[in-house]
C-alpha cells in the first residue's frame, strides 16, 4: 500500500514537473522576480529584507499579484505559443544546411582518389568475396546434383539438406554423377576410370600453374583463382589446358563458359564475353560413369576463374 502511494506521488510530481506550461511559467516567474531572489539570498538582516520587499518591491497587493501570477502566466503562455514558429524555421534551415554539407562531403570523397594502400585493401576484399561467391556456387551445384540423384533413385525420404560435402568428392557442373571418394578411388584402382590432373592453364597467353596459382589436385576438388589480365566485351580468349597425362579415348574436357557448357575433344577452346558482366569459367575432365550408364563422372580436379 505504501509502495503504491509512493509510486502514485512520484508519478504525479513527475507529470507536474515535466508539464511544459509549468516549466515556462517557472522560468517567467524567475525572470520577473529576480530582485526578490537576490534579496532573499543577500546577507542583510531578515528584518531589512522584509522591509525592502514590502516597501520597495511590492508596496501594493495588486503589484504582488501582477508580478507573482499575471506576468509569469502571460509570459509563459506567450512563449509556448510563439516559440514553435521560429523553432520550425530554424530546424528546417539547420537540417537543410546539414543536408548540403553531407552532399558536399560525398562529392569531395567521390572525387578524392584512394591511396595505394586503400586500393590494395579494396581489391583484396573484392577478390575474397568473388572467391567465396564461386565456391558457394559450386557447393550449390553439388547439392542440386545430389537431390537430382535421389529423385532419380526414388529416395524421396532422403530429400533433406545435407551438410557441406568435402571438396575431395567428385563435383562439377551439369550432367555429373556424385560418388564418394572411396568409390571413386576403387573405380580408379580397378581401371574402370582414369584419374587426370589439370596441372596448368594458358589463358590469353599467360600461364597458370598447379602448385603456384592453384593447389588442389584431387578429383572433384575445386580451385578458384584470379586471372592476371582483364578482358573486354566480345574479346576472344584462347585457353589451353595442360594435363598430367593424355586424355583416354572416352574422356573429354568439360567446360562451362558462364553461359553454357560444352565438351571438347582436344585441350584448346576459346572464351568470348557476350556481355559486359564478369563471367565464371569452369574446366574439368569427364568420362562415362561405369556404375551409372548415361552419367558422367569427374576424373580430375576442377579449375575455375572469372573473366
Amino acid at each position: 500500500m505504501i509502495d503504491e502511494l509512493s509510486r502514485s506521488i512520484r508519478a504525479h510530481l513527475y507529470e507536474r514537473v515535466t508539464n511544459p506550461l509549468l516549466g515556462a511559467v517557472t522560468v517567467a516567474w524567475v525572470f520577473w522576480n529576480y530582485k526578490l531572489i537576490l534579496i532573499l539570498f543577500a546577507s542583510s538582516p531578515p528584518a531589512d529584507k522584509i522591509a525592502f520587499i514590502e516597501n520597495v518591491l511590492y508596496p501594493n497587493w495588486y503589484l504582488s499579484v501582477i508580478y507573482f501570477v499575471f506576468l509569469p502566466m502571460v509570459s509563459g503562455m506567450a512563449f509556448l505559443y510563439a516559440y514553435p514558429f521560429p523553432a520550425k524555421y530554424v530546424y528546417r534551415y539547420t537540417r537543410n544546411q546539414l543536408k548540403e554539407l553531407k552532399k558536399i562531403k560525398l562529392e569531395v570523397e567521390d572525387e578524392t582518389p584512394a591511396s595505394k594502400e586503400e586500393h590494395i585493401q579494396l581489391k583484396r576484399k573484392v577478390n575474397e568475396l568473388e572467391t567465396r561467391y564461386y565456391v558457394d556456387l559450386t557447393e550449390r551445384d553439388t547439392e542440386i546434383a545430389r537431390l537430382q540423384e535421389l529423385l532419380a533413385n526414388g529416395k524421396r525420404s532422403d530429400l533433406k539438406p545435407s551438410p557441406p560435402r568435402p571438396r575431395n568428392e567428385a563435383e562439377s557442373g551439369a550432367g555429373k554423377e556424385i560418388i564418394s571418394k572411396a568409390e571413386h578411388q576403387q573405380l580408379n584402382d580397378d581401371g574402370k576410370i582414369s584419374h587426370k590432373k589439370i596441372v596448368g592453364l594458358n589463358v590469353g597467353g599467360r600461364d597458370y600453374v598447379l602448385g603456384k596459382d592453384f593447389n588442389k589436385e584431387e578429383p572433384g576438388e575445386v580451385n578458384v583463382f584470379e586471372l592476371s589480365d582483364s578482358y573486354n566485351y566480345e574479346e576472344e580468349i584462347l585457353v589451353r589446358v595442360q594435363l598430367s597425362d593424355p586424355l583416354e579415348p572416352n574422356q573429354v574436357v568439360w567446360v562451362f563458359d558462364g553461359y553454357s557448357h560444352r565438351q571438347l575433344e582436344g585441350v584448346e577452346f576459346k572464351l568470348q564475353k557476350a556481355d559486359f558482366e564478369m563471367k565464371s569459367a569452369r574446366i574439368a575432365i569427364h568420362q562415362p560413369n561405369p556404375l551409372k550408364p548415361g552419367k558422367d563422372v569427374v576424373v580430375s580436379n576442377i579449375v575455375q576463374f572469372q573473366y
